[in-house]
């Protein structure tokens, strides 16, 4: 017989705890813009050349570091430090992907492929912008203003330049 103990959150490792948080927030982003946002999988609003539903993943891997004038796709994973779904972020209508000086036919979109946010994408960037602050100040609510506080520092610690070599 295997003797079960009880696990405590102080018994989680900190990558399990910063997950959990993560996740949470992320999940209350998405809800919110959904609720929120007519886009064209539901009947509430949205006419075929509103955006589809985006989620705060493709907002962080594309739409926030995607500018007007547009970026190349390897700039854009530069910047964004990631992979983005270009394919998809296409077939939403959220951006544009054409060949930037080159010649000929490619099979698929290629690094120097230039993406551009159409006017969905940017509508739904300027949507995804004020969300994040929004959120914060509900848990802030929930959870205390302290709380959130010392969250945010502890994060800020751990994100500030460092001399170690870590992966993207």
């Amino acid at each position: 017989m295997h003797s079960q103990t009880a696990v405590t959150y102080q018994d989680l490792p900190l990558t399990t705890l910063l997950s959990q948080a993560l996740v949470a927030f992320v999940i209350e982003l998405d809800n919110e813009f959904e609720e929120r946002t007519p886009h064209w999988t539901t009947e509430f609003g949205g006419q075929k050349h509103s955006a589809w539903l985006t989620s705060a993943a493709m907002f962080s891997s594309c739409l926030e570091w995607l500018p007007d004038e547009g970026l190349s796709i390897r700039e854009l994973e530069a910047r964004a430090r990631t992979h983005t779904n270009v394919d998809g972020m296409r077939r939403w209508g959220l951006i544009t992907v054409r060949p930037d000086g080159l010649r000929g036919k490619a099979s698929g979109p290629q690094s120097k492929w230039l993406l551009r946010p159409t006017l969905a994408g940017k509508v739904a960037a300027g949507m995804w912008w004020p969300l994040f602050a929004e959120i914060e100040q509900r848990w802030r609510g929930r959870f205390g203003g302290t709380a959130v506080d010392e969250l945010r520092e502890a994060l800020w610690e751990l994100a500030r330049p460092t001399d170690l070599e870590l992966p993207d």
